[in-house]
């Protein structure tokens, strides 16, 4: 049976514990329920427990209790005091606070920079340059964010990328790439990052990524198009990719030297077998938009001459495969243009506002610059061109669809017009603007100029010339003018 001294020494230890740890860590409530606990568990169970517990501050028998309670304060201070220094430095609830801002902002600077993207240039200011490179180093950071940020400083229209953000995507793309299972979207994001940040600075890294990942088709996709940014054959990376049967790399690279100004001429058979791809997408790869904003691209890189060809193989394809355009919903806002074949069956993806926009202007310019060569004369390449750029309005797609456009020619008055027999028509004779349209009869295709004479009347007559025109002065006509940006 205990003793009364037991009972005694049990209440004082309680109370002193309860005491120290009040004092010490009036803020610190899980601790305090810790060791006060020990109290309790003292209390309950008897002295030989006591004993035990008190074991853990260096009790070593029952005679030593008395004068151990004295040492008890100073004990548990440090004991606790220790804990509490390796908790916040572990778990101090002040840094999480401020990794949990850093997230939050992180996340909040990678949308802002996103909307930005959408307008002109911009630039970081440097705080947010700090904070970025803060994020981006920091490993508590879920991957996520990281990723939301490269991804919103993938863009052309931000210019002033320091470097120390540079070191710190390496960084995240040696973290990526040391994990169990990579994720491959994850490392086309960082791709396209390098692809935009100078990309002649990181290809010994993607070189590397290549090396480890080029099984992957999503991998050879985002290294084609990062290789097709480059200026210079630094390192090995494009003599590795020339050796790969990929259509997708062939095609990226080959834009690449068009671009590059190392060829000059498009290979169609390349091309073509991208447009197959392209227009009937199978899965992941090239797309035809992909394929509109490269033949923009080139035209502002090297002029109209290369882009002009690019123009030229689409409508070469077409024609070898029996596909015409055609314009769908020319009333609503937003009118698609898709390809189809004969029967009027769907033959591609289509093609919104913005992108035929870009291919009319630039087939249009295509057709300008070959009637100057021609000087005037409507070759058999020319109005096949304009055959097929100048799209159908039927929303079945049948072949025997009404033409939907056409060119104005503005000021005729110093302009002649040649009708097949060979007579001439002066363009001051016209009372209004002339349009110059294509006619088919099956395989025959023939030039149309339409005006409007001094009465109201419309006129028509066939043409196979117009002398002294300024190519600069066509313009779109139709449906292809009213669905187009131009």
């Amino acid at each position: 049976m205990e003793s009364l001294e037991y009972y005694k020494l049990k209440d004082e230890l309680s109370d002193l514990i309860r005491g120290e740890i009040t004092k010490s860590l009036s803020n610190e409530r899980d601790l305090q329920q810790r060791y006060i606990s020990v109290g309790l568990k003292v209390a309950a169970t008897g002295l030989a427990a006591a004993v035990l517990a008190l074991g853990v501050f260096g009790i070593k028998s029952f005679y030593e209790v008395d004068t151990a309670i004295k040492k008890i304060p100073d004990i548990i201070n440090k004991r606790v005091n220790d804990e509490v220094v390796d908790r916040f430095n572990n778990n101090n609830p002040v840094a999480q606070y401020e990794l949990t801002l850093l997230e939050s902002a992180a996340r909040s600077v990678a949308t802002t920079m996103s909307v930005q993207n959408r307008g002109g240039n911009f630039l970081l200011d440097a705080r947010v340059s700090d904070l970025i490179t803060r994020a981006l180093n920091e490993k508590t950071i879920k991957q996520s964010t990281k990723l939301s940020l490269i991804g919103a400083l993938s863009t052309q229209k931000l210019r002033n990328v320091s470097p120390s953000i540079d070191q710190a995507v390496l960084a995240v793309v040696q973290q990526i790439g040391s994990q169990t299972t990579v994720d491959e979207s994850d490392l086309r994001r960082c791709i396209e990052y390098f692809s935009y940040r100078g990309p002649e600075r990181f290809v010994g890294e993607v070189e590397k990524i290549y090396d480890a990942h080029n099984g992957s088709p999503e991998i050879r996709l985002a290294i084609g198009r990062y290789a097709s940014a480059l200026q210079r054959d630094t390192g090995n990376l494009v003599k590795k990719l020339e050796k790969s049967e990929d259509l997708n790399l062939k095609y990226l690279l080959h834009f690449r030297e068009l671009k590059n100004g190392k060829a000059k001429q498009v290979n169609r058979e390349i091309f073509h077998a991208m447009l197959a791809q392209a227009i009937n997408p199978r899965g992941d790869g090239i797309t035809l938009s992909d394929m509109i904003d490269h033949i923009d691209e080139i035209d502002e890189e090297t002029g109209i001459e290369i882009a002009g060809q690019m123009v030229d193989a689409i409508s070469e394809y077409a024609r070898f495969k029996n596909l015409f355009l055609a314009v769908q919903d020319e009333s609503s806002d937003d009118p698609s243009f898709r390809l189809y074949t004969e029967d009027g069956a769907k033959a591609s993806v289509s093609m919104d506002k913005s992108e035929f926009d870009t291919l009319s202007r630039l087939a249009t310019s295509w057709i300008g610059d070959n009637l100057k060569h021609s000087k005037g004369q409507f070759t058999d390449p020319i109005k096949q061109a304009m055959d097929f750029w100048f799209p159908r309005f039927d929303s079945d797609g049948k072949v025997t669809a009404r033409k939907a456009g056409g060119f104005i020619l503005g000021d005729v008055r110093k302009t002649r017009f040649v009708a097949p027999d060979g007579r001439e028509i002066p363009g001051d004779n016209l009372a209004n603007r002339a349009i110059v349209t294509i006619k088919r009869i099956g395989d025959e295709i023939t030039v149309q100029l339409k005006w409007t004479d001094e009465v109201g009347e419309t006129k028509s007559m066939p043409i196979k010339a117009i002398v002294d025109l300024d190519p600069d002065n066509l313009r779109q006509y139709g449906v292809w003018r009213r669905s187009s940006n131009n």
